[in-house]
């Protein structure tokens, strides 16, 4: 008997606890769901002072701005005499001449020495028939056949 009392009461207070979890998340939701609105509100009036077309004015400004320091880095950076001395220019191109000059020789010495198979003269065709060709007349016969369905069926 008393078994019953203490098990009714140990699912009674389940079913509290169960109401209070359920109160507290709702409150938490509550919560979460004010501190959004306070956050939106907050949003709205921030935007208000802010004019779309005036972010966007700011935006190229600073675009045109970053080119025209880039322009004047560029500037900057070549060297006071001017470009680079044509002599200088004509020595580097030199080496890279001889630079491939020296690798093309390799490559002639490495393929000389190698055998290859020699190409044929001519490529080798199949013969072409001499005699009459023989066509078949399977297509008036399908077509026949289909009119003599057509033919009983109809009857």
């Amino acid at each position: 008997m008393h078994e019953k009392e203490i098990e009714k009461l140990r699912i009674a207070v389940q079913n509290l606890e169960q109401q209070a979890f359920t109160i507290e998340g709702a409150s938490t939701t509550k919560d979460i769901i004010s501190g959004m609105q306070a956050g939106k509100e907050a949003q709205a009036a921030l935007q208000k002072q802010i004019n779309i077309d005036d972010v966007e004015d700011l935006k190229d400004d600073l675009a045109e701005h970053m080119q025209m320091q880039d322009e004047i880095n560029d500037i900057l950076s070549t060297p006071l005499g001017g470009l680079e001395d044509d002599d200088d220019l004509l020595a580097e191109l030199d080496e890279l001449d001889a630079e491939s000059e020296n690798e093309l020789d390799g490559l002639e010495n490495e393929v000389a020495g190698m055998q290859f198979p020699s190409a044929p003269n001519a490529a080798p065709l199949p013969k072409a028939p001499a005699g009459a060709l023989h066509v078949n007349n399977t297509d008036d016969e399908d077509a026949k056949a289909l009119a003599a369905l057509e033919a009983e069926m109809a009857m």
